[in-house]
C-alpha cells in the first residue's frame, strides 16, 4: 500500500477524532456508542493495513464461492 495514503489517512482520522470529541460528549448514549464503534472499526482496519495483516472481505468470498456457482447455474454445460 502507498505510504503517502497511509500517512494522510492516519492524519485525517486523528483530526476527525479530535474535532468530534466535543460534539460526541453532547450526544445521546446510543449515538456515542455508534461513533465509538465506527472509530474503533476504522482504527482496527487501519492497524491491519499498517501491520500488513490480511482482512477477509465479503467480496473475496463472493468471487471465490458464490460467483462460480451462479455462473454454473446460469450457463449449464
Amino acid at each position: 500500500m502507498n505510504s503517502i495514503f497511509i500517512y494522510v489517512f492516519g492524519a485525517l482520522l486523528l483530526v476527525t477524532v479530535l474535532m468530534d470529541i466535543q460534539r460526541i460528549k453532547t450526544l445521546k448514549r446510543s449515538m456515542r456508542r455508534l461513533h465509538l464503534l465506527v472509530y474503533v472499526a476504522t482504527l482496527a482496519l487501519f492497524a491491519c493495513i499498517v501491520l500488513d495483516i490480511d482482512v477477509p472481505m465479503p467480496t473475496g468470498f463472493f468471487i471465490d464461492n458464490v460467483s462460480p456457482w451462479v455462473f454454473k447455474y446460469i450457463h449449464p454445460s
